[in-house]
């Protein structure tokens, strides 16, 4: 595939961050891509701000193009590249779900997964966080039955290819794997454990270890 322009990645590095669904996406289309690090847990300069002014990652540069917003980028790359091979065309019938598992993954399930993962690992210390850990996964489990019956015996979340909203909903699942939230999600559980194998989101994840 020729690259008419380079594509940066503003990322972190690390594994739980939103900057793996990027990352991972970009090596499941197998393109070539800088990355740029971006110490976001130590601030950012005004450099970085003047450029991207949420001062988070991942943020993508390719071109005159930039975008913030892990689901932009996702929604982005797989329509500008690999000939829709990750992504319902347009007027295929699959991509309103394709859409709304993306978006609803972002919006609803990942802020309680964020918290699952955050109070059972590096804030496990503080006082209260088992609780708060506890809260969220009862929220999270509540959200994701949609996406349980969804998902419910299927290897992929839109038809019967992988798309770029598994990806989506995906990293979010690491998230709550991670903090150990999975075990009342069976058929999620599966439809993960069936991702995490596929090669390019173990090399997104070990590029970040």
């Amino acid at each position: 595939m020729e690259m008419e322009r380079a594509i940066t990645l503003h990322a972190s590095g690390r594994e739980y961050t939103r900057d793996l669904r990027p990352r991972w996406l970009l090596h499941e289309l197998d393109l070539p891509f800088t990355t740029r690090p971006v110490d976001i847990f130590r601030g950012v300069d005004d450099g970085y701000r003047a450029v991207n002014p949420t001062g988070k990652v991942p943020f993508l540069e390719h071109g005159e193009v930039r975008i913030f917003e892990s689901g932009a980028i996702l929604v982005y790359l797989a329509d500008r590249f690999g000939d829709f091979a990750l992504a319902p065309r347009l007027d295929d019938p699959d991509r309103g779900a394709y859409l709304q598992w993306i978006f609803f993954t972002q919006t609803t399930l990942e802020p309680p997964a964020a918290r699952v993962f955050g109070n059972r690992t590096f804030l496990r210390a503080r006082p209260g966080a088992a609780e708060r850990a506890q809260e969220a996964q009862v929220e999270a489990e509540s959200r994701a039955k949609i996406l349980e019956a969804a998902v419910g015996g299927r290897r992929f979340l839109v038809g019967d290819r992988f798309t770029a909203a598994d990806v989506m909903l995906g990293s979010t699942l690491f998230w709550l794997a991670g903090g150990d939230a999975l075990s009342g999600l069976p058929a999620l559980r599966a439809y993960y454990e069936g991702l995490a194998q596929r090669p390019a989101f173990q090399q997104a994840t070990r590029a970040a270890s």
